[in-house]
């Protein structure tokens, strides 16, 4: 177990709110983020920064694709989805 997993067990377990980012094992490209010691119907703000490269396009705009399902290499499951990453093309 990571330092990291140890502390964030730690503090839920003692009640304070906490969040963990673990990467996956299977994947360096996915992650997994976990919140908690929220109280029933709590909200919670959560700012995440994402850094990428982004494509430069034949007319010279850019493009930045964020992808928002996992494809099924990253699952265990048969079915396949059919979902368009959210693209936006940056003049």
């Amino acid at each position: 177990m990571s330092q990291a997993r140890e502390q964030y067990d730690d503090a839920v377990s003692s009640g304070q709110q906490a969040f963990l980012l673990e990467e996956s094992e299977d994947s360096v490209d996915v992650f997994k983020m976990s919140v908690g010691s929220l109280l029933p119907r709590q909200s919670a703000a959560i700012t995440f920064i994402y850094i990428t490269e982004l494509s430069v396009q034949a007319d010279h705009s850019l493009q930045f694709c964020l992808p928002a399902v996992l494809n099924p290499r990253y699952t265990l499951n048969t079915h396949i989805h059919h979902h368009t990453p959210y693209c936006h093309i940056l003049n």
